[in-house]
């Protein structure tokens, strides 16, 4: 049960009435904290309060929260993004519901796999049928000039079921690590592959989350894809075809048709110079799976900051936080409430604390700050941002991406994903050196969390972006061992968790960041030298949104 203090009261007072109806609720004015620590525990409580129903795009939790952002950004004069709608960007997409229990049927041979205990699955075609399919198992699915590795040479894997190790070597560096694990279905659909297997990796569920956790949270994401004008399906080599997972006792049981030991070939896999295991089993295979699709309508929530340099205002910065989270679950009969206080609540609170620092301010970029929707659905709010202009911004420069701040512990330094790969390094770092935090390693690189949230969807177009994360102080690393093996997507994710004064701090920093990176003379890029200047070349893709920008300025 949660702790309910005076301004907790407050907030379910308010919310048990705008739940019963938004539109009457918010014709009243709603007082806002003095204070910036007080402003950031209204804001994070009321956006994790259990009346949000846990914030799950499509649903009317997450419309109401998504009304609460855009009452805020109205009181602060920012400049919609839509003359009908004013700050909501109203995104229809597709829903897709598994037409099978765990999403999958799976059988090798004689072997079959048992769905939700054994594996999951997950795709967007209507229907997968693969009768005596071929098995091939391709390594990590590793391809890369820079590192003279391609784990699918001379297999041919063209509609065959590919497995592969979740994620990619351990040798890489953090963030190249990230990116090639983002890419591993799609280079196998690029191949020709009818479906992927991956599996979890050696460590995995001993020192992250054990399969049955992992199938929970699998089959509890939302399958979502946004529409674009005419109701095309956005294109995702990853999610259109089919994707299962299973743990490693499965690929033992995968290797053992072939009489192959997992143990003899588990060094080279980890081995940067060692050949890479890579091979099409004898034993054919079975898959099924199969959707339903429906339609649904979710807001992201915009508001600009309009830029007064004339020769720098068209070059936005771009600010994300994800309103979404997961919320109500169903587990063995028994109902689970996701309130997702730092998975995002907190992240949300910090970037409207950030709209009311960055109008005190001239700033000569203008600034996009966007509450998304659909992160817990494979990025798709940020990604439909990203694909669209914003009206009266002629391109993104840069972006900044918030989300699940570990704010429980005293920080003493920060992680700044993406800076190094900048040429405005020195912007990031000297922000963080100004609140007197250092800079820190990635501490859990097996997170993947450089390619793993919203700025993803922006760096995959092009776009430099930054992502700042606690980094492990003296406390070592059992904050985070705790936060991510018993509170991340659980329902345990509550405000209490939250020290608000660690996210003040926060705040100050990416207020000096964003600032920092709006009044920047230079040009806004990717550093030359960067491995991903090579990665992600710059290029055009954004279309003009499908909206009207409204004539009238902030107010």
């Amino acid at each position: 049960m949660k702790r309910r203090s005076s301004l907790s009261a407050l907030v379910a007072g308010i919310a048990t009435v705008c739940l019963s109806s938004v539109a009457l609720a918010f014709q009243a004015e709603t007082p806002v904290p003095a204070t910036r620590v007080e402003r950031l525990t209204y804001d994070t409580m009321f956006l994790s309060d259990d009346l949000m129903e846990g914030r799950e795009a499509g649903k009317r939790g997450h419309d109401f929260a998504a009304q609460f952002v855009a009452k805020r950004f109205r009181s602060l004069g920012m400049m919609p993004v839509s003359d009908e709608n004013e700050y909501l960007q109203l995104i229809p997409m597709k829903v897709f519901r598994t037409r099978y229990h765990g999403g999958v049927r799976f059988t090798i041979g004689a072997d079959r796999f048992e769905p939700i205990v054994d594996i999951v699955g997950r795709t967007r075609q209507q229907e997968v049928m693969l009768e005596d399919a071929r098995v091939v198992f391709a390594g990590w699915g590793l391809v890369s000039d820079e590192y003279k590795r391609n784990d699918y040479k001379k297999l041919d894997v063209e509609g065959a079921i590919v497995v592969l190790l979740q994620g990619a070597p351990p040798f890489l560096p953090s963030d190249e690590r990230a990116y090639f694990a983002s890419r591993q279905i799609e280079e196998a659909a690029k191949r020709g592959a009818a479906a992927v297997i991956t599996v979890l990796p050696p460590g995995y569920e001993e020192q992250i989350m054990p399969f049955d956790r992992y199938a929970d949270e699998f089959l509890e994401t939302q399958n979502f894809a946004w529409t674009g004008p005419g109701g095309s399906v956005a294109e995702d080599p990853v999610h259109g075809i089919g994707h299962a997972v299973m743990g490693l006792d499965g690929l033992r049981r995968i290797f053992a048709q072939e009489g192959l030991e997992w143990e003899k070939i588990a060094p080279k896999l980890v081995h940067p110079k060692a050949k890479v295991p890579r091979f099409e089993l004898d034993v054919p295979a079975k898959m099924e799976m199969g959707v339903w699709e429906q339609s649904a309508l979710t807001p992201n929530v915009v508001g600009v900051i309009p830029g007064r340099n004339r020769m720098l205002a068209g070059e936005a910065i771009v600010v994300t936080a994800h309103l979404d989270h997961r919320g109500v679950q169903i587990r063995d009969g028994e109902t689970f409430l996701h309130s997702g206080a730092i998975d995002n609540a907190s992240g949300v609170a910090l970037m409207l604390e950030m709209a009311q620092e960055l109008k005190k301010r001239r700033l000569a970029r203008t600034v996009v700050l966007a509450a998304v929707t659909g992160h817990e659905a494979n990025l798709q709010g940020s990604d439909y941002l990203a694909q669209f202009r914003v009206p009266g911004v002629k391109k993104v420069s840069a972006m900044v991406n918030i989300d699940s701040l570990l704010t429980t512990f005293p920080i003493s330094n920060l992680v700044a994903f993406g800076a190094e790969h900048t040429n405005f390094e020195n912007v990031v770092t000297g922000a963080i050196a100004g609140h007197n935090l250092g800079i820190a390693e990635d501490p859990l690189p097996d997170y993947y969390h450089f390619t793993g949230s919203d700025q993803f969807s922006f760096m995959k177009r092009g776009i430099p972006s930054i992502y700042l994360a606690a980094g492990i102080g003296p406390e070592g690393r059992e904050p985070f061992d705790t936060f991510f093996q018993s509170h991340h997507h659980q329902p345990t994710d509550v405000f209490e968790l939250i020290d608000f004064e660690q996210l003040e701090r926060m705040t100050a920093v990416h207020v000096d960041l964003v600032r920092g990176m709006a009044n920047a003379g230079q040009l806004l890029d990717w550093d030359d030298d960067s491995f991903f200047a090579e990665e992600f070349k710059r290029a055009d893709q954004r279309a003009d949104l499908p909206q009207k920008r409204r004539r009238r300025g902030a107010n």
